[in-house]
Parts: structure tokens; C-alpha cells; sequence
């Protein structure tokens, strides 16, 4: 009787390290780097709506419409670079997130073969999550509209 207890204990020592082990790896691989994700887009965000401010006072000070027309196509310029920027940063920081995963998978004794199994997002013009782009492209589309009521107002 006593030699049963010992496997069922041994066997629910065996399996609460390896919850354990999912729990980390869970935290390490998927919780944090989404922490980082949400802390550079608000980062970003704040950076476009303070470059939305200078553009929107900017237009503001102008009188005529041929100032009003250049800023406003300044202002859609910068709204896409912004755009361009933001989608490069984010494929960049998912590219330095892949390859970390794929280090740690190694420097955890996997072997390589395994450990090749994990995709690494391309550092320039990668595919973002659909709800991440969709997100970008709406921002996008904002500050285009954004410049188009100022210039509306500035004319």
C-alpha cells in the first residue's frame, strides 16, 4: 500500500514541476513581452499626439489658403511617416522578441531543431496581428482626418 502512495506522490511532484515549469514559461514567453507591447504603443501614441498637436497649432497660425493647403499636406506627410514608423518599430521590437524566445529555447537545453520550430518575425515590413494593424490603420486614418478638419478650419 505504502509503495502506491509513494508513486502517486512522486507522480504529483512530477506533475506540479512541470505546471510549474508552463506557468514560467507562460509568463516569460507570452505575459511580458504583450506588458512591453502595450507600454511602446502608448509610448508611440503619446509621441503622435504630441506631433498632432504641433501640426494642429501650426495650422492654426495660418492665414492663407495656399499655407493652409501646404501644411495640410505636411500634416498627412508626417501622419504617415508616423504610421511607417510605428508599424517598423513594433515589426523590430516582435523580431527581438522572436529571437529572444528562440535563445531562451536554446539556453533551456532544447535542442536546435526544436527550438528552430519557433517563427521569427522578419526585423522590416513583417505582418502584424490583424488586431494590432487594424489598430495602426485606424490611427492612420485619424490623423488623415485629423489634418483634413484643420485644414477645413484654417481655410
Amino acid at each position: 500500500m505504502l509503495d502506491k502512495a509513494d508513486a502517486i506522490f512522486k507522480l504529483a511532484l512530477a506533475f506540479a514541476a512541470v505546471a510549474i515549469g508552463g506557468a514560467v514559461a507562460y509568463y516569460y514567453a507570452l505575459f511580458l513581452p504583450q506588458q512591453s507591447q502595450r507600454a511602446a504603443d502608448r509610448e508611440l501614441a503619446a509621441e503622435t499626439a504630441k506631433h498632432q498637436n504641433e501640426v494642429r497649432e501650426s495650422l492654426e497660425k495660418s492665414k492663407t489658403a495656399k499655407e493652409a493647403k501646404e501644411k495640410y499636406d505636411l500634416c498627412v506627410s508626417f501622419a504617415y511617416s508616423d504610421y511607417n514608423s510605428r508599424w517598423a518599430k513594433t515589426c523590430t521590437r516582435l523580431n527581438k522578441s522572436d529571437i529572444a524566445r528562440r535563445d531562451q529555447c536554446l539556453n533551456n537545453g532544447y535542442n536546435e531543431a526544436y527550438c528552430s520550430t519557433i517563427s521569427i518575425t522578419p526585423a522590416k515590413e513583417c505582418s502584424l496581428p490583424n488586431e494590432l494593424a487594424d489598430d495602426y490603420d485606424k490611427s492612420h486614418e485619424d490623423a488623415k482626418k485629423l489634418c483634413l478638419e484643420e485644414f477645413k478650419a484654417a481655410t
